[in-house]
């Protein structure tokens, strides 16, 4: 679990310093046609991170769901006095 947070960590500084490696090329260096280069790798880090670092709460979600599912379909016994 631990190493997949620090996956998700580095996948979120590699997109911050793709996305400023871009900003750089361009402003900088004055190659906007390169930005595409930087930019859509970053996409791909930023959405992997988040899904990396996300995962404990999407189980818990999903256990959660599961026992509400549970609880609405199991038959309700009543008491009787």
């Amino acid at each position: 679990m631990a190493q997949k947070k620090r996956h998700g960590w580095i996948c979120l500084a590699l997109w911050a310093i793709l996305i400023a490696a871009g900003i750089i090329g361009k402003r900088v260096f004055y190659q906007p046609d390169l930005v595409v280069f930087f930019h859509l790798p970053a996409a791909v880090m930023l959405v992997l991170g988040w899904y990396l670092l996300s995962a404990d709460v999407r189980r818990r979600y999903a256990k959660t769901c599961a026992e509400m599912l549970r609880a609405k379909t199991s038959p309700v016994t009543k008491e009787t006095h």
